[in-house]
């Protein structure tokens, strides 16, 4: 248990990271998985010699308890009574013996702490390093028979006395001693790391000003109390007022200068944040430390009341443990039926499927009702006090780290926000504004939006964006801040266009390439570039009106600067206090929200309406890739509609016949029968949708059903062949989640039917990665193998074939989220080979030599990392690499090889060849016998399954003709770009009936002559996409159809023709002025730079803040640089914007918008 003045000055060893780990931090002790034998030692002053020291006998239950001190690991080591420098560093050795290790399975663990004492048995004074957690796996066998890893962990501060040192441990499923060896503390060179405050804080306050509050809002909730309405009115006034919040989380009950008493920012300037952030972690018992459902209740409503009364709003995020978590245990009372006191964060990033099985009538369905049950209490406890809150659940969505991420479809995390508001609004919380809130950087509206649970359920629309720093010794936040602006720029104009809030949730700076999740002690790269205040001007510039900072758990983990003494604080102290001073931050002591004239009691001059009386929706069953093969029932949730009004549309594939069916209503529960005649009709697919409508909205959609069919599996050991997908990209997309990358990366995984080893399609790794200075990444794209398929130990050897582009960039094989291969000399080449990688060659990322273990192989991903070496690219305008390319995969499997052949491994733990090398167990996996199911499809096998699914089971009596007939003339219906920056052309036509598949040709150039580039067997695929094209091209296209009858063909006459011309964006335009002309000072001179690859410009204006922006003029002539506006208004603001276009062929594409410029005209 923590105890009170308590400081802990170091998260865990730093080491060398592929890619970012990314989420909120908390202040939970989080098990991270580390081994730091390869960690690199500070240069020591000199070393103290501890010696060796056995623990006390454990044994750990399922669950790890710090509290249960009988039951803890410890040693004790005498000090030497000196100081400890910042950058020295403990090391030892745990050794444990073989029975102790083997009680550890493949899930045990032993998480440790170094307490370090400056006065014998003072807790209050004391320094903690902590917290590595180390399994079986971390452990190396000695000559002995024991087991040993090495132990390294660096001080982050200053300790002013060393009197002596406790080792203690915790953690699960292990039984027996530890022996502390070799335990030395190497000593640093003693350095003041704090600075002196200059910054004088301001005597009086600014204060929100009230003169813009809304006149009228629409809620999620239709019965949102007055202090809640008032909240909105409020918040949309700032963005009038150019005036934002600082919220900082766990500030009531969590400080550096005294655990939480004061809070650092009042510390330092004399007042609270203006915004309280709590986390459900504390309502639940962790990060307030407390055991039982109510004290922990109590606590968090304490805190709250506190910020509350030092005029802060308040705003409650969620990090909801999975519910099917074996720390969620019943208590057998039925007011509070389960206890989650035991959770913290490391529970809501386990991605067990969860979210499918929390709904009505589902299996966890009554954890997550009462989790749910003390996010009520709490919320009605301030309820009763008038104090609203701005509730942010499900948070960082878009990302894999969390359970109701990119592992749970967008269907189910609509249902679950859904049921969610539904559920809280039942139980009487009326004080809530709903707050969406994806990770960042945000490149586009219709990226916001991907996952979005609908206007009716979201009041605020917001973003979590860090400024990550993969190296601590570069400053990289002039990309940081352009990223922020662009995101604040999308949020902002969707807010204004669904009459919504806009918000930077969370954000911070977290010194990733020194093993941290926050700012340094000191030694900051961000030190000396105003960063506070820079964010302060980006939120303003774009109506953002509050942003929050994530929490000062303690000195090794926080993101606001503190103070050490009252004349010195952390090196970032006075840019903290001259964000204060800044007359656009608005601090708890200028809210002016509560209290008499606040924004509060002016709630009876805002207008409220809901959208909670409007119909909405969620299904509930059936979910994505269901197996459906005889009659059942589905279900759905329906709110303000009648039974007429509800239904369900099902059908066999997207282009197949509907088929409706009607409902029963029980209160806003809605059943309707998929009966044994319906799926009958289906026939055989696995690419079935139901869909739930209600007064003729869509609210919800089950996807890529199987219709009387198994789903098609991969064998054990097929780590991928691409066949299982049906040639549908969003299937394959949906199994693969979204992308986890830097910002202006971006990777995704599709289909290619032109390259690959073996049947209808290889997959293909598109990337693209944007940097200068420290390294960057994207990907994380992966798949889970099923629990029955991970034991892959007969298996020696991973097998791929692999189509490199040339790039030399850092390619990723990741094994188990821990263990990677890298291809990066492969892919410097572009000939396709088949590489083998030895399970020995994938190694843990920071260990050096410890392999994966391949009787337990959970997961593959595919990731790629920044090489600016190898790139022979050029750099953008502003000074980025941008480097995009695809590197095609196929017949991913496991297999076992010779010994032969395993010697032949190369530098990079890698064996190349031009065939696959021989598999011992000859086993013909891979995907050959079945092809993932494509024998249903297109007639390859078993046509009568594809024409079940589209309900032609006959095809017009084809099957019965004896000669081959030429099929009708296509109907070619289009030809577009896949999206607005593809080099991939998607051509589009109807379905022939009378034909056994299509032929489609391309040539380039009008004058070009046309070849086959594709052949399609089977009716029903009438879509294509093209291999990457070359830009400023014009392709032609032209289909055919063909009938194959006895193995005679015959062809139908050619499509029209069709062409396309993929057109590259020309470079964004540089707008370096605008200004009064001298002659006319009602007219405006706009200047900018010429845009390489140009034809021309468009100029956008807006009139005033909220005017919207409408194309001024058109510039036909690239080499014009220059505009004069005609007579502008008087005592009125203009905006203005340029982008530049290329056509070709009659083809145009956009550059990106230029920077906003405005003038004022008096």
């Amino acid at each position: 248990m923590r105890k009170k003045g308590l400081r802990i000055i170091a998260a865990c060893m730093a080491l060398a990271l592929t890619v970012a780990d990314v989420g909120s931090g908390t202040g939970c002790w989080n098990p991270l998985t580390v081994n730091a034998a390869e960690a690199e030692s500070p240069q020591a002053e000199n070393t103290l010699e501890l010696g060796q020291m056995e623990s006390t006998e454990v044994t750990f239950g399922d669950a790890e308890d710090w509290d249960a001190w009988d039951n803890t690991l410890r040693a004790t080591f005498e000090g030497d009574s000196q100081p400890v420098a910042a950058k020295s560093e403990l090391s030892f050795r745990m050794v444990i013996s073989e029975t102790a290790w083997n009680s550890m399975g493949s899930d045990g663990y032993i998480k440790l702490q170094a307490v370090f004492f400056q006065t014998e048995n003072d807790w209050d004074t004391v320094e903690k390093l902590g917290w590595p957690m180390y399994q079986a796996s971390n452990f190396q066998k000695t000559a002995d028979g024991a087991y040993s890893t090495e132990v390294k962990m660096p001080f982050e501060s200053n300790l002013g006395n060393f009197q002596s040192l406790l080792l203690q441990g915790v953690g699960a499923k292990f039984q027996g001693k530890v022996t502390f060896s070799d335990v030395l503390l190497n000593r640093a060179e003693l350095v003041e790391e704090n600075v002196e405050i200059t910054e004088t804080p301001k005597v009086t306050p600014d204060n929100a000003t009230l003169d813009h509050m809304a006149a009228q809002v629409k809620l999620v909730d239709a019965e949102a109390s007055d202090p809640t309405k008032a909240l909105a009115a409020y918040l949309m006034g700032l963005q009038e007022s150019n005036q934002v919040l600082f919220g900082h989380q766990n500030f009531a009950f969590k400080s550096v200068c005294d655990n939480g008493i004061t809070s650092d920012a009042k510390d330092v300037t004399g007042a609270d944040p203006a915004l309280f952030g709590i986390d459900t972690l504390a309502l639940a018992g962790c990060e307030v430390g407390k055991s039982t459902r109510q004290e922990a209740l109590d606590a968090s409503i304490a805190a709250s009341v506190k910020a509350y009364e030092g005029g802060a709003l308040v705003t409650l995020s969620c990090h909801m443990p999975n519910f099917t978590n074996a720390k969620i245990t019943a208590t057998g009372d039925a007011a509070y039926p389960y206890d989650f006191t035991k959770c913290d964060f490391t529970e809501s990033k386990d991605l067990t499927p969860c979210a499918d099985y929390i709904l009505e009538g589902g299996q966890y369905n009554p954890q997550f009702n009462a989790y749910l049950d003390i996010i009520v209490d709490y919320a009605k406890a301030l309820q009763e006090k008038d104090i609203p809150v701005l509730f942010r659940p499900f948070h960082e969505n878009s990302g894999g780290w969390f359970w109701w991420g990119t592992s749970t479809s967008v269907e189910s995390y609509h249902a679950i926000w859904r049921y969610m508001v539904n559920y809280l609004e039942d139980q009487g919380v009326h004080n809530f504004l709903y707050v969406y809130s994806p990770n960042g950087p945000i490149s586009s509206k219709e990226e916001y939006l991907d996952r979005y649970p609908g206007d009716a359920y979201v009041d605020v629309l917001a973003f979590d964006y860090y400024d990550d720093y993969a190296d601590a010794n570069v400053y990289t936040g002039d990309t940081f801040f352009e990223n922020l602006a662009q995101s604040c720029q999308v949020v902002a104009d969707l807010a204004r266009e669904k009459h919504k809030i806009p918000a930077i949730a969370e954000t911070g700076i977290r010194i990733t390439g020194a093993g941290k999740d926050s700012l340094m002690a000191s030694g900051n790269p961000t030190t000396g570039h105003d960063w506070y205040n820079k964010v302060l001007d980006t939120a303003a510039a774009n109506d953002i009106p509050y942003f929050l900072l994530w929490a000062n758990f303690d000195k090794s983990n926080f993101f606001v600067p503190y103070k050490t003494s009252d004349t010195m604080g952390h090196e970032m102290i006075n840019e903290f206090i001259s964000f204060y001073n800044n007359e656009k931050s608005i601090f708890g002591n200028g809210t002016n929200f509560y209290g008499e004239g606040g924004a509060a009691s002016k709630a009876g001059q805002v207008s409220l309406s809901g959208y909670s009386t409007e119909i909405s929706g969620y299904m509930i069953a059936p979910k994505n890739y269901a197996v459906i093969k005889e009659a059942c029932e589905l279900k759905a949730c329906v709110r303000n509609a009648s039974e007429d009004q509800v239904k369900f549309v099902v059908k066999a594939s997207e282009n197949a016949e509907e088929i409706t069916i009607s409902t029963q209503k029980d209160g806003n529960i809605y059943t309707g029968t998929l009966t044994a005649e319906i799926l009958q009709k289906l026939g055989k697919t696995s690419t079935g949708m139901i869909t739930l409508i209600a007064g003729e909205q869509e609210f919800g959609k089950a996807s890529f059903i199987n219709f009387n069919k198994d789903m098609d599996v991969l064998a054990k050991g097929v780590f991928e062949n691409f066949e299982y997908y049906y040639g549908n990209d969003a299937l394959l997309q949906s199994k693969y989640g979204a992308h986890n990358s830097a910002a202006n990366c971006s990777a995704s995984l599709n289909l290619n039917n032109q390259e690959k080893a073996e049947g209808d399609y290889s997959g293909a790794f598109n990337y693209v990665l944007s940097y200068k200075g420290s390294e960057v990444w994207t990907g994380g794209l992966g798949r889970v193998f099923d629990s029955d398929k991970t034991d892959l130990s007969s298996y020696n050897a991973v097998s791929m074939w692999v189509k490199p582009d040339g790039n030399g960039q850092k390619m990723v094989i990741q094994l188990n989220d821990d263990y990677e291969a890298y291809l990066t000399e492969f892919v410097k080449g572009t000939k396709a080979q088949y590489v083998t990688i030895p399970f020995s060659s994938f190694k843990k990322k920071g260990s050096g030599d410890e392999s994966v273990d391949a009787s337990n192989v959970t997961s593959f991903k595919l990731w790629c990392n920044s090489v600016p070496e190898n790139y022979n690219g050029q750099k953008d305008e502003n000074g980025n690499y941008v480097v995009e390319g695809t590197i095609l995969f196929d017949d991913m499997k496991a297999v076992k090889i010779s010994d032969a052949d395993l010697a032949k491994v190369n530098e990079q733990g890698l064996i190349v060849s031009d065939a696959p090398l021989t598999n011992l167990l000859d086993q013909n996996q891979g995907g050959n016998q079945n092809q993932g199911g494509n024998q249903n499809q297109g007639g390859n096998q078993n046509q009568g399954g594809n024409q079940n699914q589209n309900g032609n089971q006959n095809q017009g009596g084809d099957q019965n003709q004896s000669t081959a007939k030429a099929p009708g003339k296509i109907s070619f219906t289009s030809v577009k770009r896949q999206s607005k920056t593809s080099q991939k052309a998607v051509l589009k036509w109807k379905k022939a009936s009378d034909a056994s598949g299509y032929e489609i040709y391309m040539k380039t150039g009008k004058n070009g002559k046309y070849n086959l580039v594709k052949t399609i067997k089977g009716n029903s695929t009438v879509t294509f996409t093209t291999a990457k094209l070359k830009k400023d091209t014009t392709y032609y296209f032209k289909i055919r159809g063909y009938q194959t009858v006895s193995g005679k063909t015959a062809y139908g006459d050619y499509s029209v023709e069709k062409k396309i011309t993929i057109v590259s964006a020309p470079k964004k335009v540089s707008l370096t002025s605008v200004k009064k002309q001298s002659k006319s000072p009602r007219k405006a001179v706009l200047k900018w730079k010429k845009a390489a690859n140009a034809t021309g410009y468009q100029i956008y204006m807006k009139t005033g803040k909220k005017g919207k922006y409408k194309l001024l003029k058109t510039i036909k002539k690239k080499s014009t640089t220059s505009y004069t506006t005609k007579k502008l208004k008087k005592n009125t603001k203009y905006y203005f914007k340029i982008r530049s276009y290329k056509t070709i062929s009659g083809t145009t594409a956009y550059g990106k918008y230029s920077k906003v410029k405005s003038i004022t005209i008096k």
